[in-house]
């Protein structure tokens, strides 16, 4: 089928996410985004060079928003239904512009893993908060190179770190 000729194309898969009405949304190493609508069984490529480095991750939120995480462009946010892009980065108050991890947890949030630390979006303020390691404290990040997220049943995150375990 031309659908299974379309994802045979898809090279160096980061990750996979689906949305609300069970379409995939893949990013590749390749600044590639791939939308799978199921309901019509076709396969549409986005280019997103022109929007920054190699795409780590993706994350579709409740309210139609595709995250991306980039290497070096901060967090690229796509409105789906209105086709509007924002970015979040270093300028507008990231930790940094390289975003490995995105995820949300049950209040909305947006979590954005980071080279240098976590940075927590709060949508209904607009605001940023932050959680960094600290030496002195052992309830910190276990390391500032936050490499994923998991946000369990209980509203737990669990946060992946490079160099130094989970948190």
């Amino acid at each position: 089928s031309l659908l299974t000729e379309s994802l045979n194309q898809i090279e160096e898969v980061n990750k996979i996410e689906v949305d609300v009405e069970g379409n995939f949304w893949i990013v590749n190493n390749l600044s590639e985004l791939w939308y799978i609508y199921t309901k019509q069984n076709e396969a549409i490529k986005y280019e997103l060079h022109n929007h920054g480095a190699e795409i780590y991750s993706i994350h579709y939120t409740n309210n139609d928003n595709l995250w991306l995480a980039s290497h070096g462009n901060g967090a690229i946010c796509i409105q789906v239904n209105k086709g509007i892009i924002n970015k979040l980065t270093e300028e507008n108050g990231l930790s940094s512009n390289v975003v490995r991890a995105i995820s949300s947890d049950q209040q909305g949030n947006i979590w954005f893993g980071t080279e240098l630390g976590l940075s927590i979006y709060h949508p209904e303020s607009h605001k940023l908060s932050y959680a960094k390691h600290n030496p002195y404290n052992e309830n910190s990040l276990a390391d500032n190179a936050v490499y994923c997220i998991y946000p369990d049943e209980n509203n737990r995150i669990w946060i992946g770190t490079f160099f130094n375990g989970v948190s």
